[in-house]
């Protein structure tokens, strides 16, 4: 599995690999284009041994945001989702897909992968 210098660089890999608009949850940033992707942070854990830390790892959520067309064409949102699940596979990242869900309020499918990820 490829380790990550840092959260930043796994985020900066992703956005160059899919070629979408990402960010971290905590990111202000408005206008966007879909598809685009939010990356969530949760627990991280640092591994020690001989009194330093050794490994680095977070546990991440990213929450696809896609569009699909009225008359049931998904075209765009599998070919989005094809991305991150490439870019995953390049790293040797195992990750859980959790099902597209409708978020009715804003039009789109959002469908989130959860994953962990190493730094050196």
């Amino acid at each position: 599995m490829k380790r990550f210098e840092s959260y930043a660089q796994f985020i900066s890999e992703l956005r160059e690999y899919t070629g979408f608009y990402t960010c971290d949850a905590r990111t202000g940033d408005a206008g966007v284009t879909i598809p685009y992707d939010v990356v969530v942070r949760g627990n991280c854990d640092d591994v020690r041994a001989d009194n330093g830390r050794y490994i680095k790892r977070d546990q991440i959520d990213i929450m696809h945001h896609s569009y699909s067309r009225i008359d049931g064409n998904d075209v765009n949102r599998y070919e989005s989702e094809a991305k991150i699940e490439a870019f995953l596979d390049a790293c040797g990242i195992a990750y859980d897909r959790d099902g597209a869900t409708w978020l009715d309020d804003i039009q789109l499918f959002v469908t989130q992968y959860s994953i962990e990820v190493w730094y050196e």
